[in-house]
């Protein structure tokens, strides 16, 4: 039987009820899976699950329309072989792109059902879906990814404010001990959200680490307490220039632990932040280059599950964009899913008409931009 995926992460005051629903034109696949969703899901009192079987998206959708129109804390699971064509070549994914479109605001994920032999089984990340399982698996095979997958839905819901018992200090990182606990937090977190490549979800070492770390300032959330601190909040500003010598250099010796770290980190890559190399935005690069100004991403803002709805988020987006003025940065941006605007928003970003799969992470987010002051005397400076 699959563990509750609410006990490992946070309590929630309501139950997160979720609908999983099986879309497949094949009546045998269609009882397969939903035989296996039957016998493995399990409903506590944080979480209840129920499972359903439909013949086309069309059908999904009106049915998810309906589910999330109910009161309550509301989520679902769509377990399909529609979502992806692997008979077609190249395989399209409208299927997923067109429904992330149109529930992409709520707690959602997908998980896509593909024939084992061939290319599609071998495809571990897929355009705009979470997690993909074999046509033929078994129901041990299937326990896994849809565990994950309820997991993101936790992760994905809205949490009940709070207030924190102790005190929480944000903070550049500075010693390779917190950074340590801060990439082990990363893959905590991003494991389920389905936004590492299958090779970095699965490194021994339980830590996601890229390239665009060792140009990043690193930034921790830290619960203080009987002389003991807890990294409990993370987040990055990437920046067109390294500022940090020591976080790269701290980064690429971890890096070391795995070679498949240890090779995201050695890679050269194109675009100097991983915005420029899934978003539409050469211009700005190209400004930036020409006037001689550093650009900014803001990304990996995270927050570990137990203490959520207490507003570190909105705590570490402040702290990154302090230091991005403190080292004049021009300009920050983010990628961001929709339903994440909110948290962004208040901090003076503002979305920008464009959206894009994001680098290395194969999902389609929206990009928000915040502008800060021109740096006229750092301009001067580097003339």
């Amino acid at each position: 039987m699959i563990p509750s995926p609410i006990a490992p992460w946070w309590p929630l005051v309501d139950p997160l009820h979720t609908l999983v629903v099986v879309a497949s034109e094949d009546v045998s696949t269609r009882k397969q899976f939903l035989t296996f969703l039957k016998a493995h899901c399990v409903t506590t009192s944080e979480c209840t699950i129920k499972a359903e079987a439909k013949k086309t998206l069309e059908k999904v959708s009106e049915r998810l329309d309906e589910h999330y129109q109910q009161p309550g804390r509301r989520a679902a699971v769509v377990v399909s072989d529609l979502l992806y064509l692997d008979y077609v070549d190249p395989p399209p994914s409208c299927g997923a792109k067109e429904m992330l479109d149109r529930f992409g605001n709520r707690p959602y994920t997908t998980m896509a059902i593909m024939n084992r032999s061939g290319r599609g089984a071998d495809l571990m990340a897929l355009p705009d879906i979470d997690r993909v399982v074999a046509r033929d698996c078994s129901a041990e095979e299937f326990k896994r990814p849809l565990q994950l997958c309820l997991e993101k839905l936790v992760y994905l819901g809205r949490p009940s404010r709070r207030p924190l018992a102790s005190k929480i200090d944000i903070q550049v990182i500075e010693s390779q001990a917190d950074l340590l606990s801060y990439f082990q937090l990363r893959h905590l977190v991003y494991t389920p959200m389905s936004y590492l490549p299958a090779d970095v979800e699965q490194v021994q070492a339980r830590l996601d680490i890229d390239w665009f770390d060792t140009r990043s300032i690193h930034i921790g959330a830290f619960e203080q307490g009987n002389g003991h601190k807890k990294l409990i909040g993370t987040a990055r500003l990437i920046t067109t220039e390294p500022l940090r010598p020591d976080h790269a250099k701290w980064t690429r010796e971890l890096a070391e632990s795995d070679p498949v770290l240890a090779y995201l980190v050695r890679q050269a890559v194109q675009a100097l932040l991983p915005v420029f190399q899934s978003q539409d935005l050469e211009k700005h690069l190209f400004e930036a280059y020409r006037q001689s100004f550093l650009v900014g991403e803001l990304s990996r803002v995270i927050v570990h599950p137990a203490y959520r709805g207490a507003g570190l988020s909105k705590k570490l987006v402040e702290k990154v964009i302090a230091l991005a003025k403190e080292f004049e940065v021009h300009e920050l941006f983010l990628e961001c899913l929709p339903m994440h605007e909110s948290v962004y928003a208040p901090a003076g970003f503002c979305t920008l008409p464009l959206r894009g799969n994001v680098y290395m992470v194969k999902r389609t987010m929206m990009v928000m931009r915040l502008q800060l002051a021109r740096p006229v005397g750092r301009m001067e400076l580097r003339k």
